[in-house]
């Protein structure tokens, strides 16, 4: 499933005030496909990322996007995936953060007739052990409802996070 994908897009980042800002763009995708098998994919494309700082110590973030993603399904090459999503992370002390998400995708297949909603929700405490490493828990659910016959499901996680930034 070799291709290339090409967009134009024109966006901005604001600086709404000392406490919003954000990005945005919109433009064009299109997506070729190398093999005849599949149909070239073009479509319009657009992103949104918001972060409002409530306060010192609390923050919500929100976002949302259209893009070509790939797919391993039968007969389909790609879907486009309109997704939207909010974030909340608060500073519970200094070294401790508290956060929770929830988000929601439409998966429209391509060369199928196949669309996957998606809905997640979580939550997540961290330990900030240095600037460098932090450690945490959290917990994941993820529910896809499809139109096609057993593809549905739910996932639960829970993650124990051990991460480094450089």
């Amino acid at each position: 499933r070799d291709s290339q994908e090409n967009s134009v897009v024109i966006g901005t980042a604001l600086d709404l005030s000392s406490k919003v800002g954000g990005e945005f763009y919109v433009g064009y995708m299109k997506r070729d496909f190398d093999s005849t098998q599949y149909n070239n994919i073009s479509s319009v494309t657009y992103g949104a990322d918001l972060l409002w700082n409530i306060n010192r110590l609390t923050s919500v973030e929100v976002a949302v996007e259209r893009t070509i993603e790939e797919t391993t399904a039968a007969n389909a090459a790609a879907y486009v995936n309109n997704g939207a999503s909010v974030s909340l992370e608060h500073e519970l002390q200094r070294n401790v953060l508290l956060g929770g998400f929830v988000s929601v995708a439409d998966h429209e297949y391509k060369g199928i007739s196949r669309e996957d909603s998606y809905i997640a929700t979580g939550v997540e405490a961290r330990y900030l052990i240095n600037k460098t490493f932090s450690v945490g828990v959290g917990y994941d659910y993820t529910r896809r409802d499809s139109n096609v016959a057993g593809n549905d499901y739910g996932n639960n996680q829970i993650m124990l996070k051990l991460t480094g930034s450089f």
